[in-house]
């Protein structure tokens, strides 16, 4: 039985161009049935994300317990060298128990996705104080910003 992946329209930030995320179609099922709740309403916040994102990075530096359930499989697929991108971005709503509210104040939302790209997490991170777009330490976290094309400078 062939791989069955459900696909979101958005930006590759490696070109600049539209591109379809494909998401696991068994994943986002398994997400409805055990993580009913935020986790699969924060698909709302997906679709804006991954045309309007305001910071995107190839690689990540440092795995923690920040990036939730998925810990293992991203220090899995970082040793396997597989290309990882990170969007980030603060929408101005997400969906919460059927209502669309504020993001939470002081949070990013990011997503990760492989080369392909393959998004397979998702998750908000607290906010960097000086650029509330991007997660806090995202300097430590990530390897390399390829989003904006120009980076802003930490000063």
């Amino acid at each position: 039985m062939a791989i069955q992946y459900d696909t979101l329209p958005g930006i590759d930030p490696r070109t600049g161009e539209k591109t379809n995320y494909r998401f696991l179609s068994k994943r986002l099922d398994d997400i409805g049935r055990k993580h009913q709740g935020k986790k699969i309403e924060d698909l709302y916040s997906l679709q804006w994300l991954l045309n309007r994102f305001t910071a995107a990075f190839r690689g990540i530096r440092q795995v923690d317990d920040a990036f939730g359930v998925h810990l293992r499989f991203l220090a899995e697929t970082i040793r396997s060298n597989q290309e990882l991108l990170i969007l980030c971005g603060v929408p101005p709503n997400r969906r919460l128990l059927d209502k669309v509210v504020p993001s939470p104040r002081g949070y990013t939302f990011c997503l990760v996705a492989d080369g392909y790209p393959e998004g397979f997490n998702w998750f908000w991170f607290k906010s960097d104080t000086q650029e509330p777009d991007l997660p806090v330490d995202w300097d430590k976290r990530f390897e390399e910003r390829i989003w904006p094309k120009e980076k802003k400078s930490r000063i």
